[in-house]
């Protein structure tokens, strides 16, 4: 991958050469070492009056264009008025569909809450109904009524899960009955201080996912591609087939008083692929990681098989 020479002499200005071209290039032969480029596809499909169209097909017939000004074509440009009169015909239209008035803003994108009764606040306008359900519409967790108003809300539902772990919700926003706002969040839901493990004083033993240890995956990890069980076993994915760049983890809430040292043995058992699959264990007092005191082995990134780890650690 490199930059046409062509450019550069036609408009040195916008086109130059991407850094450390000279280093990585041989001077006997003239090959350069570049990094290779893998682009993604996506296709679009057209929905409302054109719905199931092809854009690649069918082209784009569009209500209104907007096209550049001369102005916007100048070299080094520091405005472009095709924004400013994109944004002033999404106004209008806004204003004649009553949606100009439309706000939900509700951060951040990966919250955290107890088991039980679940709440966020948001900054809402024009949307009479919130509906919580599950991420793929199956489940409804709660509904609630709401002002038009521009306002901050607390929306609240009845529990929406039954363990601890990772949950995702899609929010949806309503008015007159017509949805107008559809989004996603990630939920960690942890326990609370009583729900911990109180290590000081009750030995623990990791035997699945209990009320004090949740499975939690990280916002591009389906459920389907983490920690499972399978007969038995804890696998990732399916056994046979996953996919990449999955992070999913087992996680034990303790808690205990200050100055407590805390003794753990992991015996393992691993099956994964050398070299490509990581296991590790990390600790967190607080939500900050915090080291082990002592630890006599450590060798999971490249190592698959049997072993055991003595690890010590104080609270």
């Amino acid at each position: 991958m490199d930059v046409d020479p062509v450019l550069m002499i036609y408009s040195p200005t916008d086109f130059k050469q991407f850094p450390f071209t000279l280093e990585l290039t041989n001077p006997a032969t003239k090959s350069s070492y570049t990094n290779m480029l893998s682009v993604g596809i996506r296709q679009s499909v057209r929905n409302g009056k054109y719905n199931g169209q092809l854009i690649e097909d069918t082209g784009i017939k569009s209500d209104i264009v907007v096209r550049a000004r001369w102005s916007d074509l100048q070299p080094n440009s520091t405005t472009n008025t095709q924004y400013d009169r994109i944004a002033d015909n999404l106004s209008r239209i806004g204003k004649a569909n009553g949606q100009a008035d439309t706000m939900f803003v509700a951060e951040p994108l990966t919250m955290e809450a107890y088991l039980g009764d679940f709440k966020f606040g948001a900054e809402v306008s024009g949307i009479e109904d919130i509906t919580i359900t599950s991420d793929d519409g199956k489940k409804v967790f709660g509904t609630q009524k709401l002002t038009l108003d521009h306002h901050n809300a607390t929306i609240s539902s009845p529990s929406i899960a039954n363990d601890i772990g990772t949950q995702r919700i899609a929010i949806i926003g309503s008015t007159k009955g017509k949805q107008i706002v559809k989004t996603y969040r990630t939920v960690r839901v942890v326990p609370t201080d009583e729900q911990r493990v109180h290590i000081a004083t009750t030995p623990f033993t990791f035997n699945g996912k209990s009320t004090s240890v949740g499975l939690f995956n990280s916002a591009e990890t389906a459920p389907g591609d983490g920690w499972n069980l399978n007969n038995g076993k804890w696998i990732v994915g399916n056994g046979t087939l996953y996919n990449n760049n999955v992070v999913t983890s087992f996680e034990v809430f303790m808690t205990a008083p200050v100055g407590t040292q805390v003794s753990l043995n992991l015996d393992v058992n691993l099956d994964c692929e050398k070299e490509f699959d990581y296991l590790g264990l990390l600790t967190k007092s607080d939500n900050k990681e915090t080291p082990w005191t002592s630890y006599s082995w450590y060798q999971w990134p490249k190592h698959c098989g049997q072993g055991s780890l003595p690890l010590h650690h104080h609270h």
